[in-house]
């Protein structure tokens, strides 16, 4: 070990690097003395942790080896100490095994020797059996053979009676289809004959309802087409079967004619038609000629007072006021009276279009239809209504509608103490008569 160098604790080394030399290096002392083991501290010192942490890995590994080893060897040790006693188990056994087999060969054997006499016995018992099922086989066929014998002889027999019954049968047979065909023949000359009759019978039914029945021929057959055909295979057809066909299709024709007359109708004289064509203001015209005319006679009336100096301005603004007030009576007066008119007009329409209606529904076959006749007839109901609203009006208004008598003292009370009570019938110089020749009140109650 060279001078000044201090021996490190041996702690210091990995324990299994201690004792065993670092690989690469030549040791000059004695291993595990003091001196080895500073150098190989020192050398240890130089090396690279990488070099270390392999060594002791390398070190660890070898101590692992040998561990295992030593292992191996105790486990090889008890497996030789196992298996001398399994041996010593398995000769046991097979001595065992052999004194069993012994004593069951020996069973074996016996019961051999037993079966074997069994089976002699049932040998024989069986060539017993064979014999008895071979003797009954015999029998059996013996009995078969024989039964078939009189099974042939009764298919033989069958076979003729089946023979001479085909015969009998094609015969009967050709026979029915002959007859039937026969049968088919007269019933195919029937049906056409009935049906023929049915036709010309429907035909007449037209000619004595004054149409032609020639012009309805088609629909005549086609009902009569639906008629046979709900025949069963066979059925003759029943006269009387066919004999309201003319009567059935006369009707259906008749009524396709008055639907069709009444299709053409109907959008003439639609629902409401009469309130269309003659509404409320029909009649607004004339309503308000007629009240001018009436508050125009009632102005003039009160214009004459003011002429004359029986009244002053002030009481004729207040009889004008009280006139022009009585507008609205007399317009619902007017009103009332044109709605009676005008439902007048509206019923001319009405009976117009019945007519239209009933002459539509009660067509008879082959009567011609002109819905143009009908609707002239409303235009010019409408166009002779509309020219007599006015008078129609004017003849239900009875005197005058507005309400003169009042006038007079209704302005004398505006203008004052300086006029006095007013005789309207000064106006013309004539004398008041002794009875009044007009009482309002009655006209009031009218309207």
């Amino acid at each position: 070990m060279p001078a000044g160098v201090v021996t490190p604790p041996v702690s210091v080394l990995p324990p299994n690097i201690i004792k065993t030399p670092l690989p690469g290096l030549v040791y000059n002392p004695v291993v595990g003395s003091a001196d080895w083991l500073a150098q190989q501290e020192a050398n240890w010192q130089k090396m690279s942790p990488e070099t270390r942490a392999h060594l002791t890995r390398q070190q660890a590994a070898a101590v692992a080896a040998a561990q295992r080893a030593k292992e191996r060897a105790d486990r090889d040790k008890l497996m030789r100490a196992n298996q001398q006693r399994q041996q010593g188990e398995h000769a046991r056994m097979q001595r065992e095994n052999a004194e069993k087999k012994r004593l069951q060969d020996a069973q074996i054997a016996q019961k051999r020797a037993f079966n074997l006499q069994q089976s002699q016995k049932q040998q024989q018992r069986q060539a017993s059996a064979a014999k008895q099922r071979l003797q009954a086989q015999d029998r059996l066929k013996l009995q078969r053979r024989n039964e078939q014998a009189a099974k042939n002889k009764t298919i033989a027999d069958t076979r003729t009676r089946n023979a001479a019954t085909a015969r009998n049968n094609f015969i009967q047979q050709r026979n029915a289809a002959a007859l039937a065909k026969t049968k088919a023949a007269n019933l195919t000359n029937t049906n056409r004959q009935r049906r023929n009759q049915g036709l010309v019978g429907a035909q007449q039914y037209f000619n004595q309802q004054g149409v032609s029945g020639g012009q309805y021929l088609p629909q005549i057959q086609a009902e009569v087409n639906r008629i046979m055909s709900g025949l069963d295979p066979g059925q003759a057809v029943n006269p009387t079967m066919l004999e309201n066909v003319g009567e059935d299709v006369y009707n259906k024709a008749q009524s396709a004619a008055r639907n069709t007359a009444m299709g053409q109708v109907n959008p003439l004289f639609t629902t409401g038609f009469e309130q269309q064509l003659i509404p409320d203001t029909a009649a607004k015209g004339a309503i308000d000629k007629i009240q001018q005319e009436q508050f125009g006679e009632a102005q003039t009336y009160i214009d004459n007072l003011l002429k004359r100096g029986t009244i002053t301005q002030p009481g004729y603004d207040k009889a004008l006021q009280n006139l022009k007030g009585q507008t609205g009576t007399v317009n619902l007066q007017l009103g009332d009276i044109a709605k009676n008119v005008l439902a007048g007009g509206r019923q001319q329409l009405t009976d117009i279009g019945n007519q239209a209606r009933t002459a539509a529904s009660g067509l008879s076959l082959g009567q011609k239809f002109n819905p143009t006749t009908f609707n002239q007839q409303r235009i010019n109901a409408l166009k002779s209504f509309q020219d007599t609203i006015d008078p129609g009006i004017r003849t239900q208004v009875q005197g005058p509608l507005f309400d003169t008598s009042k006038l007079a003292n209704i302005a004398g009370m505006a203008t004052g103490a300086q006029n006095t009570a007013f005789d309207p019938y000064a106006l013309n110089n004539t004398a008041r008569p002794t009875a009044p020749q007009f009482d309002q009140s009655v006209m009031r109650s009218v309207f």
